[in-house]
């Protein structure tokens, strides 16, 4: 899959799930600029981000021989949705970068959603005709994965070979104040199985 990507620096959200590890491993093969990683590393969630993302950028930059980096890493108590772009939308409007990669994918089918033990799942913001918007704030933000589901970014995986670069990934949401009615546990750096994004992990996948 070719990501194209403008002749200027670009921004791109890291959150260290494998949908955006991904994201960053397609991005540092193509572009030919600077490349602004911006990270938000929420208390609430135990910081996991700020753990997971430096080895994955690591081995982006390793496999695909891409250094012209910057990581932007910051710590706030609480992610919302207000703060979770305004790193890479600051830098926007600073005209540091010309646009911005987020590696939002499509959900399951929703029979497959139905199934889920954990109903806490993202706001699916889909248009009428089912898939999701390709690029929103007038073109500057891209979300090239925006019809693609969690199979599909599995697919993408085995294709390019990347399964190491998978396990240096979680997509575990655990809170202790929303999902303390799963039967899981407080994985923090781990992945619990039960809430959402790890049900769709498995799905997707087939394991954790």
């Amino acid at each position: 899959m070719i990501i194209e990507t403008p002749n200027k620096p670009i921004g791109v959200s890291v959150s260290g799930g494998a949908d955006s590890a991904l994201l960053l491993y397609l991005l540092m093969s193509n572009h030919k600029d600077k490349i602004y990683i911006c990270t938000l590393a929420a208390e609430d969630k135990f910081e996991r981000n700020a753990k997971r993302t430096p080895s994955i950028i690591e081995y982006c930059s390793k496999v695909t021989g891409f250094t012209d980096y910057e990581h932007r890493l910051r710590h706030i108590p609480h992610q919302t949705l207000e703060n979770l772009n305004e790193d890479l939308t600051s830098l926007l409007d600073s005209n540091t970068i010309s646009c911005f990669y987020n590696g939002a994918t499509a959900n399951p089918p929703d029979e497959v959603v139905a199934s889920f033990i954990s109903k806490d799942g993202p706001v699916d913001n889909r248009t009428p005709d089912g898939n999701r918007p390709e690029s929103l704030f007038e073109g500057k933000v891209r979300l090239p994965f925006a019809n693609i589901d969690k199979r599909g970014i599995a697919n993408l995986y085995r294709e390019y070979d990347l399964l190491d670069l998978f396990d240096l990934t979680s997509s575990c949401e655990w809170q202790d104040d929303t999902m303390k009615h799963l039967p899981g546990i407080d994985p923090k750096l781990e992945q619990c199985g039960y809430c959402w994004w790890c049900e769709e992990r498995q799905w997707g996948f087939g394991r954790l």
